[in-house]
């Protein structure tokens, strides 16, 4: 049968709506599509910040310059305040404060003097002695490094206990209180014997008894807190009695103090192979600290020779006193636009720039990319993680965005002359207009700002890397 004339035109008809359909859907789809592309795909612009490096000392927690404060432990108590004697440490505590903080030093040496206890437990006067200078030195913007102690003189013997268990005893008396204010203290150096606490020319100076003594210390301390013994030799015995390999000081938290930095070959006695004792500290100090004082006025602390050797050692502190004939040498000899004295101070420690940035974005994407690299041209690492974020802001200075970099990027393994690059999301689900991405670095103790070697100062976000404006 032969279709109908009408039937044939409805056929028709409904192939016309059917194609005029599809081409209105197709015009849709397409004006929503470039409707998207211009509402969504609004391609940041990136201008990086003013990254110049300063030479200047930075001043961060847990290096650089230190001074030595003494204090003599006594039996005198503190009656309502009143005592003449707490007035008289009072004052020298202040005295000492103000001498550091006019000195811009972020640690100090206190070595605490036991000689008035050499026969007898510490009374409780002695200990709350012990706890008042710690709470007073608090005030202050300090670290402390703590060396206990017989002997100012050069002759322990005559002013240390005749019994070890003595020493034992004092040890776990000045730990507990330690351990009260573990958050200001760095590190303690020595195990208590020794001519001026250095372990040497004590009448407990054979390896047993200063294994036995470091082993009664290093438990009664909170692990948080470093210790440090005086020589390399030192530091292998007593991880060897820990069944330890020789790299691994890090497991005990414990690091070295030289009282006799480049003096001579040997160092004053601390080494007998001073080019593999200087390889030793080159590899264990990348983990734990190394510091003390330079000696005598020699050839191997002419400027050229002490950079590399305070780079070998990964020196983080030294004595800003002591020795005035070196320091006044270093002083006057010039190194990198610089004197020798300026340069160690600004490298004692950790020092971080940063080295440049990239800022990546992909079509119809909601995420840029934003790349940066942190360069530590210290003489060492940090020996505590410090809290990275990166932080994007509005210009009225709103936190936008923070990412916590602590998954890519540890502090403490930033090595000595190392660089670390860190990329990081940026997400742009955000208003039209203009952001500024920082970078901050902070103490998780105390919340401070760790400072770049930058010439712009940082804001309350951090270091300014760079500005993105979204149109």
């Amino acid at each position: 049968m032969k279709n109908k004339p009408e039937n044939r035109n409805l056929q028709i008809t409904r192939r016309a709506v059917c194609i005029l359909a599809v081409c209105v859907t197709v015009v849709i789809l397409g004006t929503a599509g470039l409707c998207l592309y211009f509402v969504y795909n609004k391609k940041p612009v990136w201008t990086q910040a003013d990254l110049t490096v300063t030479q200047e000392v930075l001043h961060n927690p847990y290096c650089g310059w230190y001074q030595i404060y003494g204090y003599t432990l006594t039996d005198e108590s503190q009656t309502a305040g009143q005592n003449p004697a707490w007035s008289v440490l009072d004052t020298k505590i202040s005295a000492a404060v103000a001498q550091s903080e006019s000195a811009n030093d972020r640690l100090a040496l206190l070595q605490i003097n036991l000689k008035q206890f050499a026969d007898r437990d510490l009374t409780e006067n002695a200990l709350a002695e012990l706890k008042h200078i710690l709470t007073r030195w608090e005030e202050s913007s300090c670290s402390l490094i703590l060396r206990f102690l017989y002997d100012w003189d050069g002759n322990a013997q005559s002013t240390e206990p005749n019994d070890i268990s003595q020493i034992e005893k004092h040890m776990r008396q000045c730990a507990q209180i330690l351990n009260e204010h573990k958050d200001n203290i760095y590190l303690v150096q020595g195990i208590f014997i020794g001519n001026y606490g250095e372990m040497h020319h004590s009448r407990f100076s054979s390896e047993e008894e200063q294994i036995q003594l470091f082993t009664v210390l290093r438990g009664s301390l909170d692990d948080e807190i470093y210790m440090a013994v005086r020589t390399p030799a030192q530091l292998r015995a007593v991880l060897a009695a820990d069944h330890l390999d020789e790299g691994q000081a890090a497991v005990i938290k414990t690091g070295l103090f030289n009282d006799g930095i480049m003096a001579s070959e040997s160092d004053l006695g601390t080494y007998t192979d001073r080019s593999r004792e200087l390889s030793y500290q080159d590899e264990v100090c990348l983990t734990v600290p190394n510091g003390g004082e330079v000696v005598s006025d020699t050839v191997y602390n002419d400027v050229e020779n002490a950079m590399n050797t305070l780079q070998t050692m990964h020196v983080s502190y030294l004595n800003r006193m002591y020795d005035e004939k070196v320091l006044k040498k270093w002083k006057n000899q010039p190194y990198e636009d610089t004197t020798g004295y300026d340069y160690i101070g600004a490298h004692l420690g950790y020092r971080y720039e940063i080295s440049g940035t990239a800022f990546s974005y992909k079509m119809f994407g909601q995420t840029a990319k934003l790349t940066f690299s942190i360069k530590n041209t210290g003489f060492a690492p940090a020996y505590y993680d410090f809290t990275t974020e990166l932080r994007i802001c509005d210009m009225e200075g709103n936190i936008i965005q923070t990412q916590n970099l602590g998954e890519q990027f540890s502090t403490t393994a930033l090595q000595p002359d190392s660089l670390v690059t860190l990329s990081c999301p940026v997400f742009l689900h955000i208003a039209k207009g203009t952001y500024q991405v920082y970078l901050k670095m902070s103490s998780p103790k105390s919340g401070e700002k760790i400072r770049f070697a930058l010439t712009e100062e940082p804001t309350e976000n951090g270091y300014l890397c760079g500005t993105f404006i979204f149109e």
